[in-house]
């Protein structure tokens, strides 16, 4: 389990909200996120890298604290259903024990008084509004943005 602010490089903010989508069923079989009980109050709690082969964050980041079972809340999602979370928020997923994937996709969305607090690149796509500071670079071999504005 982890907070996405512990690696991001943007400080302790209220300025981001994550928005996870099931392209196919998120189940407790399928390695569905858990949540944490309030602990988006929390702040950034040191992580550990694991580099475990079995973990799909970039160096397995790990919270180092333990977390109790009966803390943990089951976000169990439908295809086509959504879960919105801070990035606070300790969360994370199990193993998906079935034959089948599961697939969702991310869409984080962030305030522009965001700012950077750290050296690592930050790769963010302006979908509306103006933006009055640089927070982003460009993503490497980056061929296309699918990106749909509806007014």
């Amino acid at each position: 389990m982890h907070q996405d602010l512990a690696y991001w490089g943007l400080g302790e903010i209220d300025g981001i909200v994550t928005d996870w989508r099931a392209l196919s069923p998120a189940t407790r079989q399928s390695g569905c996120m858990d949540f944490v009980k309030a602990s988006h109050q929390s702040p950034i709690i040191p992580h550990e890298d694991s580099f475990d082969d079995h973990n799909l964050l970039s160096r397995g980041q790990e919270v180092k604290v333990y977390v109790a079972e009966k803390d943990n809340t089951c976000g169990a999602l439908d295809t086509g259903e959504l879960s919105l979370h801070h990035s606070l928020m300790i969360h994370g997923s199990g193993p998906n024990t079935t034959d089948n994937r599961r697939t969702g996709v991310v869409i984080r969305y962030i305030s522009p008084h965001v700012k950077k607090t750290m050296k690592p690149v930050i790769m963010a796509f302006r979908c509306a509004g103006t933006v009055t500071l640089t927070i982003s670079n460009p993503a490497p071999n980056q061929r296309a943005c699918f990106i749909r504005t509806i007014c």
